[in-house]
């Protein structure tokens, strides 16, 4: 009861019907569920972008830049194409507008994980469901096994900001 947690605020991207590469089947559909859940279940503001171009997802993410404050919560999720630059070793997502073999309109990691640095939202959580996202990621796991050391974690990171994804694979395509 003395914890308060802030606003909560979700930009929830779905990519299927991509111009220049492969559509995807469900994409757009779980992108919709999670916004359906999200803002019934859990009274999240939802940002919900089906078919997202490179313009229109960074523009979202530009505005939560603009308008969150340190005591709101974010989730941002993406479901579409992720591609691996092995040269580079970069990992991309991929808007409806991206072209494989020309990266003018690929969404590097680094901008998304540069953009969540400058969000001012206290906590952060990304899941993407795309190949490659496990260039998102970084070891660590924390597990409060009571109620008393989960309340105590929360406490502790109550002043302090957290960033956490979730991703569905590693370095290698997803089914």
């Amino acid at each position: 009861d003395d914890i308060r947690f802030g606003d909560y605020y979700a930009l929830v991207i779905g990519n299927n019907n991509y111009r220049h590469l492969g559509k995807l089947k469900t994409a757009g559909n779980d992108a919709t569920e999670v916004a359906v859940i999200l803002r019934r279940a859990y009274g999240f503001k939802v940002n919900l972008l089906i078919d997202a171009t490179r313009a229109e997802m960074l523009l979202a993410l530009s505005k939560l830049r603009a308008t969150l404050k340190f005591d709101d919560n974010l989730m941002i999720y993406y479901a579409g194409h992720g591609l691996l630059d092995e040269i580079g070793q970069q990992g991309y997502w991929l808007p409806v507008d991206a072209e494989e073999s020309i990266p003018t309109n690929w969404i590097s990691i680094d901008n998304i994980t540069v953009m969540l640095r400058a969000i001012r939202a206290k906590h952060a959580l990304v899941v993407a469901d795309s190949c490659y996202s496990g260039t998102l990621v970084r070891t660590g796991t924390v597990q409060p096994r009571t109620a008393k050391e989960k309340h105590a974690w929360v406490k502790r990171i109550l002043g302090k900001r957290s960033r956490v994804a979730l991703v569905s694979g590693g370095l290698e395509p997803v089914a």
